[in-house]
């Protein structure tokens, strides 16, 4: 959303918006996007298998895979031994 919209909605001018809210217009996405992530991890830590997938999912469109790793299994059993794995067990 672009500021003038931002400020439309607030009901304030733009410069007061910039002012007040320089933060938050410079790294909302950011602090969005760590809220979020924050939220995958406690579900995936609590057992929640779509929650695991997807941060699994996220770090490897990240980082990539290291080096020399295998190929990731796709098919039945993937997101059950991914939740097993980020919980500390073994695959």
């Amino acid at each position: 959303m672009d500021v003038s919209t931002i400020a439309a909605a607030l009901m304030i001018e733009e410069e007061r918006l910039r002012i007040e809210f320089a933060h938050e217009l410079a790294h909302g996405s950011a602090i969005v996007q760590a809220d979020n992530l924050a939220a995958l991890s406690a579900a995936a830590a609590e057992g929640n298998a779509a929650a695991a997938k997807a941060l699994l999912a996220i770090a490897t469109r990240v980082a990539g895979p290291p080096p020399g790793a295998p190929a990731i299994p796709t098919g039945g059993g993937v997101t059950e031994r991914a939740l097993r794995i980020l919980q500390g067990g073994k695959s």
